[in-house]
C-alpha cells in the first residue's frame, strides 16, 4: 500500500516529477497511472486510490478541467485523505474551493519554501494523524531516576536511586542516639524533681493523680490539684490539634462536579485541570463574520471583555479535542493567537486536527476562550 497517491493531469507530469522525488525521500508514492498488462483500473489505480492514507491532488490550468482528477479528488474528500496543492494560480472546481491548499506555483525545489513546508505538514497529518494524549489525573511527582538506557535495562544511576532509604550513615545514627539520650535525661530530671519534693514515706505508695482532697496533707493536695490541671490542659491541647478543621462555608456549599461540555459562566467548558474546578471556557459559537484576518481575530475576541481572548495554539488544540462536547465548530480552519515567524501565525484544521502556519492576512474562523 503506497503512503501517497498523486492525482494530476498528464500534461503536468514533468512539473510534478520534482515534487515526487522530494516526497519519495520520506514516503512511498504512487503516481504512475499506466495500467499493467492483465490488470484493470480497479486492480491498480483504483486500489491504490482507496488504500492510500493521503491523496495529493495537484490543481493546475490542466487538472481543473480533467474529469479524472476531479473524480479522484472527490473520492479522497469523502475518505478524508485529500491534500490539495496549486501548481498554477487557479480556482479549484466547485466543491473544493473552501479546502485550503499549499501554493507551489513559485516553488523551485526549495525545501524551505513556505508552501512546501505546509504541504509536508498536511501530508504528515494524514499519514500519522494527531491523537489525543492520555491524561494522568494523578499529581505529578518527581521520578526516582533518569534512565539513559533502552527498555528492559537499568542504568547504574537507577540502581543507586533505588537503594533503601533506611541505610543511614554513621554520623546520622550518632546524632539520633544523642537526641534520644538528651530526651531521656530531661524525663529523668523531671521525675527526680517530683520525687524530691514529696515526703520519703509517700514516694513508693504515691497514688495516681486525683482531684480528691486528701485530709491531713494540704501541701500534697495542692500539688495534686496543680498536676491534675496541667494534665487536663495537655489533653485539651492535644484534642484541639487532632480535631479536623472544618470550613463551615465549604460544608454548607459542597464543590460542584464539572465536566467538559457543561454550560458555565457564559460559555461551555472545553478543558479541566486535575482539580476539576479550573480550566478553559469556550464561547458557545464562533465570532459572526464568518472569517477574519489574524489581527482582526484578536481584536474581536478582546472586545468581548471579561478575560475573553483568541486561544493560543495549545488552547486551540484543547478546543479541537472537545469540539463534539462544546459544539458549533465548522470543519474548517480556526486561528490561534500563537505567532510563528513575522507575518505568519498558527491555525488548526478542525476537520482533521493538523496544525500549520499561514500568512496573517488569511481569513479563518474565530472562537473566543477564557480561563476560569
Amino acid at each position: 500500500m503506497p503512503d501517497i497517491f498523486i492525482s494530476y493531469a498528464h500534461e503536468d507530469q514533468e512539473r510534478v516529477r520534482p515534487i515526487v522525488k522530494e516526497l519519495e525521500k520520506r514516503w512511498s508514492v504512487f503516481w504512475d497511472k499506466k495500467i499493467p498488462p492483465g490488470k484493470t483500473w480497479e486492480d491498480s489505480i483504483g486500489k491504490a486510490l482507496e488504500e492510500s492514507p493521503c491523496v495529493l491532488v495537484v490543481w493546475s490550468n490542466s487538472s481543473v478541467k480533467s474529469d479524472w482528477v476531479k473524480e479522484e479528488a472527490d473520492v479522497a474528500r469523502k475518505r478524508d485523505t485529500l491534500v490539495p496543492l496549486f501548481l498554477d494560480t487557479v480556482e479549484p472546481p466547485m466543491g473544493f474551493r473552501r479546502i485550503h491548499a499549499a501554493d507551489l506555483s513559485d516553488w523551485k525545489n526549495n525545501n524551505a519554501h513556505q508552501g512546501f513546508q505546509l504541504l509536508i505538514g498536511a501530508i504528515e497529518s494524514k499519514i500519522s494523524p494527531v491523537t489525543l494524549p492520555v491524561t494522568d489525573s494523578r499529581p505529578a511527582s518527581k521520578p526516582d531516576t533518569v534512565s539513559l538506557e533502552g527498555a528492559g535495562h537499568t542504568s547504574p544511576q537507577r540502581k543507586l536511586a533505588l537503594q533503601p532509604v533506611g541505610n543511614v550513615g554513621w554520623a546520622q545514627k550518632n546524632q539520633l542516639v544523642i537526641v534520644v539520650a538528651v530526651v531521656m535525661l530531661v524525663i529523668l530530671g523531671v521525675v527526680w524533681s517530683i520525687m524530691k519534693q514529696s515526703p520519703p514515706s509517700k514516694v513508693e505508695n504515691k497514688p495516681a493523680p486525683s482531684t480528691e482532697v486528701v485530709e491531713g496533707n494540704p501541701e500534697a493536695d495542692a500539688r495534686r490539684k496543680v498536676e491534675d490541671a496541667r494534665l487536663t490542659a495537655v489533653k485539651e491541647a492535644a484534642a484541639r490539634r487532632e480535631a479536623p478543621v472544618v470550613n463551615a462555608r465549604q460544608e454548607a456549599e459542597p464543590k460542584k462536579t464539572l465536566k467538559i461540555g457543561d454550560e458555565y459562566s457564559g460559555g461551555k467548558i472545553a478543558w479541566l485541570d486535575t482539580s476539576g474546578q479550573h480550566g478553559l471556557i469556550a464561547a458557545k459559537a464562533d465570532i459572526p463574520g464568518p472569517y477574519y484576518s489574524w489581527e482582526d481575530a484578536k481584536a474581536k475576541c478582546a472586545a468581548l471583555g471579561d478575560g475573553w481572548h483568541l486561544p493560543t495554539k495549545d488552547e486551540l488544540n484543547k478546543l479541537y479535542h472537545a469540539k463534539s462536547a462544546v459544539g458549533g465548530f465548522s470543519d474548517y480552519y480556526d486561528w490561534s493567537s500563537t505567532e510563528d515567524v513575522a507575518i505568519y501565525a498558527w491555525y488548526q484544521y478542525f476537520s482533521s486536527g493538523y496544525h500549520a502556519n499561514d500568512d496573517e492576512s488569511s481569513r479563518w474562523c474565530v472562537r473566543a476562550v477564557r480561563a476560569f
